[in-house]
């Protein structure tokens, strides 16, 4: 395991995941309930200096590092990433197993349905009420347009869970 700061900018290549070499994984660590970053110790970070990734040979060891580290520090979660980086690289992310079962259960799939359909409501009601005004107000179809897109969102992803499960 090796420890690379984020935020370098005397290293080249400048970004984290230039040194990630293929077969490597990377890992980050984040507050469950906020999504912030944070350090390899679970703490915030103040500066984003302190920010750092770890750097594994193999998937086996990131996943087992994870696994350990989110049991000991049930607040955290991990993502792995591969060569990619943050972009188009997250490979898996590792929840305490409490965590884990309210964030991919079928009751976290409902849940996440039922919110996409208010959303989906929402997003209706707004362009038919701007549409009702006869357009003037265009905050209605701009809010509801962003309703229906994190709706839609929201029930492919509940969809997508239910039938994985099966």
């Amino acid at each position: 395991m090796k420890e690379i700061r984020l935020y370098d900018e005397a290293r080249k290549p400048a970004h984290w995941s230039g040194w990630i070499a293929q077969g490597q994984f990377a890992v980050s660590h984040f507050d469950y309930k906020t999504g912030t970053w944070r350090t390899a110790t679970g703490e915030y970070s103040n500066f984003p200096e302190e920010e750092t990734i770890l750097l594994f040979d193999s998937f086996a060891d990131a996943e087992l590092y994870c696994r350990e580290e989110v049991e000991r520090k049930p607040a955290l979660f991990c993502r792995i990433y591969d060569q990619r980086g943050t972009a188009e690289g997250t490979v898996a992310e590792i929840y305490a197993r409490q965590v884990e079962a309210r964030e991919d259960g079928p009751q976290a799939c409902w849940r996440k349905i039922r919110n996409g359909g208010l959303h989906l409501l929402l997003g209706v009601f707004c362009v038919a009420f701007d549409w009702w005004l006869g357009g003037p107000v265009i905050l209605g179809v701009v809010v509801g347009s962003k309703f229906l897109i994190s709706g839609t969102v929201r029930v492919i992803q509940g969809v997508a869970g239910l039938l994985e499960a099966r």
